[in-house]
């Protein structure tokens, strides 16, 4: 059995299972709608979460995450109008 090499954190690594790197193909971004979606869930649950908030500052931490969680929906919103519109115009920029 060959003796194990100890690491040292300094060294650049040769081996492409040691740079971190893999042979898989990386996963698909996700869709606007998708984070769009996403982000509305988190609204939801952080909204939920206020009422189970033991102190204030608690419950505004959720508030907070709250509106930039729709904040951010918003906005994922008016990307996906803007692709769409491109769609339907064929901007070649997209």
């Amino acid at each position: 059995m060959p003796a194990e090499r100890s690491r040292n954190p300094n060294e650049i690594p040769t081996h492409r299972a040691e740079s971190g790197y893999s042979r898989e193909m990386p996963k698909k971004e996700p869709t606007t709608g998708e984070l769009r979606r996403l982000q509305r869930e988190r609204a939801t649950d952080e909204h939920e979460a206020i009422d189970s908030s033991i102190t204030k500052d608690e419950a505004h931490q959720h508030e907070r995450r709250a509106d930039k969680a729709a904040y951010l929906a918003e906005k994922l919103a008016e990307r996906e109008r803007s692709e769409k519109r491109q769609e339907r115009e064929g901007d070649p920029d997209t």
